[in-house]
């Protein structure tokens, strides 16, 4: 419960404070040691302490700088490529400023292969770890260029002509191309570089004038045509030979008109007795794989930044219905995105969503879904993702809030200092709650809204809020280790778990929080040591609410029934005559909890061996057990209201579709790294063993139609007539499958799985 993390003491200062263990008091550095003490011929004790302290501050620093230019180099927007490609860049980078052109490189610089190199303007090698050696994006220029070549006997020009699929994009040593969709609607791109030497055998230097649609057969047509001709060129002349007559005529003619058709083809309707003709050394085909690649927000350009906050503003304000008009049908309104998230995490008989291994196949998918509708506004986009590590390492508790994510043109205050708690400035300010969804959604509060049924805050903006029941949060979000930690599970159903909990990053809790008067009245009554407790509070105030011990009116008037006459509360009625041990232990909150005694001392152990509630706890009487397990469930029943991102509509908050790519990135490195080290210990077995659906391998999530390789319908007959009906919905282990990242069903990678930051530390996640 993260319970040993925290100091337990009050710091000075703030009363409803506390502080992590390790987290020690500022002090500047300082190098010097200070004067000598020359009596005794040694320091004295005072200044070999001042001496130590000093060195010691001074490597606190130096490590400090380490980091912050481990971050620096990590948040510029990347530039160059990396091994072998990064020196194939500069290399080019310093022929072009000292004038060299591509076609100016002497033979010798090449090793007699062919290189190619395929790039964008962020300049990546976006084929880290992934089995594809050149990848490019839909919807974005992609430059294409060869870098090494065979060397050729000097005077001898080359022409280069590249092809996609068999059709000619363009010539010369750099082309350029705009892939329209991911490669798998193709399974991949093919393309070809072919070179041709200029011949000029000096026998017509005429040029004749290429007529439209005359003869253009393909390149490959062209180019065989051209070889044929030769080789019967060189039949004639050993027959001319040996008969002690010229060349033939007829011959000659046939190699003209081969060379002027791939001519034609080269220089776009001119042709020429001087020949192209395919020099068989100089033929690549390679392969493009064409996927979306997701990046840090700090790293996209600024245009490339607005253009997805300006798709997500549409999403805020267009409805599906109209959207769907303008921009297909793969575009849904962020009120669809509340509405399946709030149906499948906020109904009453369990969590489909969360606390299970399904949590990570359907967020990932639902990522994925909200990805291909800004994808429907503008193709070029692709979701990006919020490393908060960064602020994990950069920042405490008291700061991380500074961050330029939380800025007015990015997302707005983490922390907002009004009433209403809700970002008032900026493109997210006052985004709303949609407040009469009783035709809209089956599951809502008690006002109607669309807003998790235990939340009943009237509020009809996102809200924020930087305190836990009336104590200030002084976490932050997760770190390196926490990220280290997943990533070193050796089998599924544990990374889950660490997904579940400390690699989300605790966001949830830190952007959401939880607020109301009588939560403040608890906290100034309480000592501070309780703390800890507020953090797991919400999560076991919602299985008193479905085990219905937790009541919320039937309905409240909007704009009219104020929240205190509306909030969620305990009615004793409601326990049946059961004590607080044995309404907490049939909830299930004591399997899950933990509290403290009147005099702060922590309690982790609330059940038995066998999961059963202690009716006296160890080391207590029975009255110290009764009171506190009274005292707990005081606490748990107070009404509180819960920000956005702490309910089951956290996906009204913009930065909730930033945090989900962050954790399926690192599962995109467990699965490569499983798979590149044949590494048979991970234990890919999913267990079917949870009680609430949603979480089982065979069980049906509500997605379909988001993967390169669906058929959108499957066609039925009926009687004389044919039906299109909608493709199945994918089970768990269909999107497991369909999930890896090294196969061509999934459209996006990730540019990198680099954390620089981590590294500066010692903290290795890549290589752990």
């Amino acid at each position: 419960m993260g319970v040993d993390f925290w100091d337990q003491n009050r710091r000075g200062g703030s009363h409803h404070s506390y502080a992590p263990i390790d987290e020690g008091e500022s002090a500047a550095c300082s190098c010097s040691s200070g004067s000598t003490n020359t009596t005794g011929g040694g320091l004295n004790t005072s200044r070999r302490r001042g001496l130590m302290g000093g060195l010691l501050r001074c490597v606190v620093a130096l490590s400090i700088v380490a980091l912050w230019v481990g971050a620096k180099s990590y948040l510029e927007p990347p530039r160059g490529d990396i091994g072998a490609a990064a020196s194939l860049l500069q290399e080019l980078g310093e022929r072009r400023s000292a004038g060299i052109t591509d076609g100016d490189v002497p033979a010798e610089d090449s090793d007699g292969l062919m290189q190619v190199l395929v790039t964008n303007k962020y300049q990546r090698s976006m084929a880290l770890m992934y089995p594809w050696e050149h990848v490019a994006e839909p919807a974005r220029q992609t430059r294409m260029e060869i870098l090494a070549w065979p060397g050729k006997d000097e005077g001898i020009g080359l022409e280069y002509i590249w092809s996609v699929n068999d059709e000619d994009i363009g010539t010369g040593a750099v082309t350029n191309m705009v892939f329209k969709k991911p490669g798998a609607y193709q399974a991949s791109y093919r393309c070809s570089v072919r070179a041709y030497i200029q011949r000029d055998d000096g026998e017509d230097e005429r040029e004749e004038e290429a007529t439209p649609g005359r003869d253009r057969r393909p390149l490959a047509a062209a180019a065989a045509a051209a070889a044929e001709e030769e080789e019967e060129e060189e039949e004639e002349e050993e027959g001319a030979v040996s008969a002690k007559s010229g060349p033939s005529r007829s011959g000659s003619s046939r190699r003209s008109s081969a060379g002027s058709r791939a001519t034609r083809m080269v220089r776009g309707g001119t042709a020429s007795t001087s020949g192209l003709v395919v020099d068989p050394e100089n033929t690549l085909d390679f392969v493009v794989v064409v996927k979306y690649v997701r990046r840090e927000i700090r790293t996209l350009t600024d245009r490339d930044r607005e253009t997805f906050f300006n798709a997500v503003s549409i999403m805020q304000r267009v409805p599906s219905a109209v959207g769907q008009q303008v921009y297909g049908s793969k575009y849904y309104s962020k009120d669809f995105f509340n509405r399946i998230h709030l149906y499948y995490g906020g109904r009453a008989d369990c969590d489909h969503w969360h606390a299970g291994a399904g949590f990570v196949t359907s967020h990932i998918a639902v990522s994925l879904m909200y990805e291909q509708s800004l994808q429907a506004i503008n193709p070029a986009i692709a979701l990006p993702y919020w490393d908060f590590t960064i602020e994990g390492t950069f920042f405490d508790w008291s700061n991380f809030r500074s961050s330029s994510i939380f800025s007015d043109d990015w997302f707005g205050a983490a922390a907002p200092k009004n009433n209403l708690r809700t970002p008032a400035r900026g493109r997210f300010g006052y985004i709303p709650n949609m407040i009469d969804a009783t035709e809209f959604s089956t599951v809502r509060n008690s006002y109607g809204m669309l807003q998790a049924p235990w939340n009943n805050d009237p509020t009809p903006f996102l809200t924020r809020n930087d305190h836990m029941m009336g104590f200030v949060n002084h976490r932050k979000p997760s770190g390196c280790r926490k990220y280290r930690d997943a990533i070193m599970q050796t089998s599924w159903m544990a990374l889950t778990e660490s997904f579940n909990d400390g690699a989300h990053g605790e966001i949830h809790e830190l952007l959401g929080g939880a607020w109301s008067l009588e939560a403040t009245a608890y906290a100034e009554r309480t000592s501070d040591v309780v703390q800890p407790f507020v953090h797991v509070a919400v999560p076991l105030l919602k299985m008193l609410w479905r085990t219905g011990y937790i009541q919320c009116p039937e309905e409240c008037a909007f704009g009219v029934t104020p929240w205190e006459d509306c909030a969620c509360t305990c009615p004793e009625e409601n326990f049946n005559g059961m004590s607080s041990w044995e309404v907490l232990q049939d909830a299930g909150v004591l399997a899950d909890g933990f509290f403290y005694d009147k005099n702060g001392v922590l309690i982790k152990d609330l059940v038995d061996n066998d999961g059963n509630a202690f009716d006296i706890l160890p080391g207590y009487t029975k009255e110290e057990t009764v009171q506190i397990y009274d005292e707990m469930l005081r606490a748990l029943c107070i009404p509180m209201r819960v920000g956005t991102h702490y309910g089951a509509t956290s996906t009204n908050d913009p930065t909730f579709w930033l945090i989900h790519p962050t954790f399926d990135r690192l599962w995109h490195l467990r699965r490569l790294q499983v798979k590149a080290e044949n590494d048979t210990a991970f234990d890919e077995t999913w267990i079917p063993d949870h009680f609430c659906y949603g979480h089982n391998p065979d069980d049906i999530q509500p997605f379909r139609n988001l993967f390169l390789h669906d058929n959108v319908v499957q066609v039925e007959q009926h009687g004389d007539k044919q039906i299109e009906i909608p493709k199945v919905y994918y089970t768990n282990s269909q999107l497991y499958a369909m999930l890896k990242p090294d196969e061509m069903d999934g459209p996006y990678v990730y540019e990198n799985f680099e954390w620089r930051h981590c590294d500066a530390q010692g903290v290795h996640i890549h290589g752990f």
